[in-house]
C-alpha cells in the first residue's frame, strides 16, 4: 500500500500533504499522472485536505519559472496546501523541467532507420549472438 494510500485510510492530513509533496518533488513533470492522480482522489474522497491561498505571490512571468522557484514552491506547499499552488506548481514543474520532458520524448521515438524497416544495432548484435551459440553447439556435438 502507498504512503498516500495509508494517509487516506489513517485520514493522516500531514502524511497525505507531504506524500503529494513528495510525488511533485520526485517527477516534476508528473509524468506519471501520480500528482494529479491524488488531488483527483483526495476531492472524490471529500478530504478536507486544501487550504486556502494565503496569498503568497505566484509569478506569471514564465522567465522567472526556474527549478529555483520550483524547489521554493515545494517548500511552501509544505506549510499552505492551496490547489492553486499546487496547479501552479505542475505548470511551473512542466515548464522549469521542459528539457527532461523533450528529452524522454525523443528517446521514445524510433530512429529513422528502424521506422523505415531497416535493422537497429540489437538485430545485428542479437545475429551475432545467435551465430556464435550455433557454432558453439556445432563443436559441442561434433566432438561428443
Amino acid at each position: 500500500m502507498s504512503k498516500l494510500n495509508e494517509a487516506i485510510q489513517s485520514n493522516n492530513i500531514r502524511g497525505i500533504k507531504s506524500a503529494i509533496v513528495a510525488y511533485l518533488s520526485a517527477d516534476p513533470l508528473d509524468k506519471s499522472g501520480k500528482v494529479k492522480e491524488a488531488m483527483a482522489t483526495v476531492d472524490a474522497k471529500g478530504i478536507q485536505l486544501w487550504q486556502a491561498h494565503d496569498g503568497t505571490e505566484l509569478l506569471s512571468d514564465r522567465s522567472k519559472w526556474t527549478k529555483e522557484y520550483f524547489a521554493e514552491l515545494q517548500s511552501h506547499l509544505l506549510t499552505n496546501l492551496s490547489k492553486e499552488c499546487l496547479e501552479h506548481a505542475l505548470k511551473v514543474g512542466r515548464h522549469a523541467y521542459r528539457e527532461e520532458l523533450n528529452s524522454s520524448q525523443s528517446a521514445q521515438q524510433p530512429s529513422i532507420k528502424q521506422q523505415q524497416g531497416g535493422k537497429s544495432d540489437m538485430g545485428k548484435f542479437l545475429l551475432a549472438g545467435a551465430t556464435v551459440l550455433a557454432v558453439g553447439v556445432v563443436i559441442y556435438l561434433a566432438v561428443k
